[in-house]
C-alpha cells in the first residue's frame, strides 16, 4: 500500500534521539556512523565486458540504515512513469509500457548515481520530507558517499527519483507535449509512439533537461528503432511482431553454461543453480523458454543430491 509523502515515517523528523530510535541505534553510534560512514568498493564488470563498475557496499550497521531509509521511502506515491525499484513493477512492466508502439528513442544516462548530487538530496530531505537542517543533513550523510548517491545501496534507487523529481516531471512533460509515451527504469529513459518520431527535437531536448540537472547520456547509447526494428529495452526484447522475447545475451548465456556443464564430468553445484536460476529469470519474461535445458539441469540436481556429490 502506498501513501502521500506526508504520511512517510521519516517526514517531519526535528529530533536526533527520535531518528535514532527509528534506526534502533542509540544517539551516539548513530551520530558516529553520519560523520564517518564505513564503505569497502570493489568492481564488478559490464555487460560490455570491458568496463567496470564501482561498487561501494556499507558496512553492516549503515547497510541496514539505508534499508530502514528504502522501505519508508519505498511507500511513497510515485509516477506510472516510474518504474525501477517499485514495488509489484519490474523490467517486464517497462517493456509492456511501449510494446504496443512502433517507434522508440532510448537514452541511456551515464554514471548515474554518481551524478546526483548530494546537495538534491539534502534539498529532498529538507524541503520534501520537511525535516530540520540538522536531520537532513545526517540523512544525506547517511545516503551518500564522496558527495554523490550510492551505487549499491538499496535507498538510492529511490532518492534517485524523489530528489530529481522535477526532472523527471520535465521529461513526462515533454513526452506528453509530443504525444509520446514515457518510462524510465533507474537510468534506462525510454520514448515511444505510434507514429515516427522528430528524434532530432525530442535528443535536444531531452539532453537539455538532463545537462539542467548535472546528468548526461551516453550519445553511443542513446538508440531510435523503427516500425522494423527489434527493441531492446532494460533487459527484454520487444520483436517486429510487438512480442516480448528474452535478449539473445541472455540466451547465450544460458546455452553457453548448458555447454560448459554437459563437457564437465564432474558436474559443479554451482553452475547448476546458476543454471536453474537463469532460466526461471528467463521464463519471467517469456513463459517457458529452455524447458529441455530447466528439465536437464533440475535432474542433475536430484540425481546430486540423491548421491550427496556437493
Amino acid at each position: 500500500m502506498t501513501y502521500p509523502i506526508n504520511q512517510c515515517y521519516l517526514y517531519k523528523i526535528h529530533s536526533k534521539k527520535r531518528l535514532s530510535k527509528i534506526f534502533g541505534l542509540d544517539l551516539k553510534k548513530m551520530m558516529d556512523i553520519s560523520n564517518t560512514p564505513i564503505y569497502k568498493n570493489f568492481y564488478i564488470l559490464k555487460k560490455n565486458k570491458k568496463d567496470y563498475r564501482k561498487i561501494e557496499y556499507a558496512s553492516d550497521t549503515l547497510n541496514g540504515i539505508q534499508r530502514k531509509i528504502h522501505k519508508y521511502l519505498a511507500n511513497i506515491n510515485k509516477p506510472k512513469f516510474l518504474t525501477g525499484g517499485v514495488k509489484s513493477k519490474s523490467i517486464l512492466t517497462n517493456g509492456k509500457i511501449h510494446k504496443n508502439n512502433n517507434y522508440w528513442i532510448k537514452f541511456d544516462i551515464s554514471n548515474f548515481y554518481v551524478n546526483c548530487n548530494r546537495d538534491y538530496i539534502y534539498k529532498f530531505f529538507l524541503n520534501d520530507l520537511k525535516c530540520s537542517p540538522d536531520i537532513s543533513e545526517i540523512l544525506t550523510n547517511l545516503t551518500t558517499f564522496e558527495g554523490h548517491l550510492i551505487q549499491g545501496s538499496s535507498s538510492s534507487v529511490d532518492l534517485s527519483y524523489f530528489a530529481y523529481s522535477k526532472m523527471f516531471k520535465q521529461l513526462n512533460d515533454l513526452a506528453l507535449l509530443n504525444d509520446l509515451t514515457f518510462s524510465t527504469y533507474i537510468d534506462d529513459f525510454t520514448f515511444s509512439s505510434n507514429i515516427p518520431i522528430n528524434i532530432d527535437y525530442i535528443s535536444k531536448n531531452v539532453l537539455k533537461i538532463l545537462r539542467l540537472y548535472g546528468h548526461k547520456a551516453k550519445r553511443n547509447k542513446v538508440k531510435y528503432y523503427n516500425i522494423n526494428s527489434n527493441k531492446l529495452i532494460t533487459g527484454i526484447v520487444v520483436n517486429k511482431n510487438n512480442e516480448i522475447r528474452v535478449p539473445n545475451y541472455n540466451r547465450e548465456m544460458i546455452i553457453n553454461l548448458r555447454r560448459k556443464i554437459e563437457d564437465n564430468d564432474s558436474c559443479d553445484l554451482r553452475d547448476i543453480l546458476s543454471l536453474i536460476g537463469m532460466i526461471n529469470s528467463a521464463r519471467q519474461i517469456e513463459n517457458g523458454v529452455f524447458s529441455n535445458s530447466y528439465n536437464y539441469a533440475q535432474n542433475i540436481l536430484k540425481r546430486l543430491r540423491k548421491n550427496k556429490s556437493y
